[in-house]
C-alpha cells in the first residue's frame, strides 16, 4: 500500500512539473500581456514557483534516498559480520 501510494505521488508531482513547464512554454512566445494584473503572467509566475519548489523537493528525495540505503547497505553487512561470528561459532575454549 505505501509503495502504490508513493508511486502516485510521484506521478502527480512529476506531472505537475510537467504541465508547469508546459504552460510556459506554450505562453513565453506569444504572450500580449495586459498590465499589472495579468493572470496569464500570474499563471507563469506560479508555474516557476511549482518547478523550483517541486525541483528542490526531488533533489532532496534523491539525497535522502540515497543516504537511507546506503547506511540500510552499511548496517546489512555490520550484522551479517557482527551476528554470525561469535565466541562460540569461532570455538574459543574461555576455560583454561
Amino acid at each position: 500500500m505505501r509503495k502504490l501510494f508513493g508511486l502516485i505521488l510521484a506521478l502527480i508531482i512529476m506531472m505537475a512539473i510537467f504541465f508547469s513547464a508546459l504552460f510556459i512554454s506554450m505562453e513565453m512566445g506569444h504572450h500580449d500581456c495586459s498590465g499589472e494584473d495579468c493572470p496569464i503572467c500570474a499563471t507563469m509566475e506560479e508555474c516557476v514557483n511549482n518547478i523550483r519548489i517541486c525541483g528542490m523537493a526531488a533533489v532532496v528525495a534523491f539525497v535522502i534516498s540515497s543516504f537511507v540505503a546506503l547506511a540500510r547497505k552499511q548496517m546489512s553487512s555490520y550484522m551479517v559480520d557482527t551476528l554470525f561470528e561469535s565466541l562460540i561459532v569461532k570455538r574459543v575454549r574461555l576455560n583454561y
